[in-house]
């Protein structure tokens, strides 16, 4: 599918779809579009566009394999209120900004995912459980998972197992971190490796529990942002 104006492929509310072996292109908008209350499974396909690859609205449930998703100007998955989404064998691009977003109690599952983002991998908002299981997590210039601290988002609860977290600074406004923990959050992680360079492995805020174990930390200091978020 190729659209330069619109969504390339919208399901309507109540839809059951499955989808296998696509291309998706949109160039002035989201790839697919996915209604209230709609059920979604798509195996062996590529998505390239200019915003979200994939939008889910509240209530629907997705199960995706073996993708690869570039969203040129966006993220190329955001997952709404109440919904499921199963994620194996991906590749998430997303050139401009964060690569993953998850709203108010929602469930992520993640199974061997590449993530490379210029902002955040993921960033989780309310009520809502990600777990990882294997995967790389790049990030250009912030936080790899990064849970939203703004008054009343909170109480998420994060499980990550075998994988690695590469983070970087550039910008002296943002942090660089594997895991940014805010309010009531609670984040378990096994067999993870860090690669930070210029901040911090795990930032935790108030009433946060962090639980680790085999979890390799590696720290590189280039004097380059660092300093300047220091100082704040």
């Amino acid at each position: 599918f190729t659209s330069e104006n619109s969504v390339a492929t919208n399901l309507s509310t109540n839809s059951n779809v499955r989808i296998k072996n696509w291309t998706f292109t949109s160039e002035n908008s989201n790839a697919i579009q996915v209604l209230n209350n709609s059920n979604l499974i798509i195996e062996n396909a590529i998505v390239n566009s200019k915003n979200v690859s994939v939008y889910w609205w509240t209530n629907s449930t997705a199960t995706i394999k073996n993708w690869t998703f570039t969203s040129l100007d966006s993220f190329p998955i955001i997952a709404g209120d109440n919904s499921t989404l199963t994620i194996e064998n991906w590749t998430f691009n997303a050139p401009s900004s964060s690569a993953i977003g998850i709203n108010t109690n929602t469930t992520l599952t993640i199974e061997n995912a590449t993530v490379n983002a210029k902002e955040s991998s993921i960033v989780v908002e309310t009520w809502s459980t990600l777990t990882i299981e294997n995967g790389t997590f790049t990030s250009a210039d912030n936080c790899l998972i990064f849970m939203n601290g703004s008054a009343w988002r909170w109480w998420n609860t994060v499980t990550v197992n075998w994988g690695t977290f590469n983070g970087n600074i550039v910008s002296d406004w943002f942090v660089a971190c594997g895991v940014a923990a805010s309010n009531n959050d609670t984040v378990n992680i096994n067999w993870w490796t860090f690669n930070i360079r210029d901040w911090a492995w795990i930032i935790a805020r108030w009433w946060t529990t962090i639980l680790w174990s085999g979890v390799t930390f590696n720290f590189t200091y280039q004097n380059k942002a660092f300093g300047q978020l220091w100082k704040r």
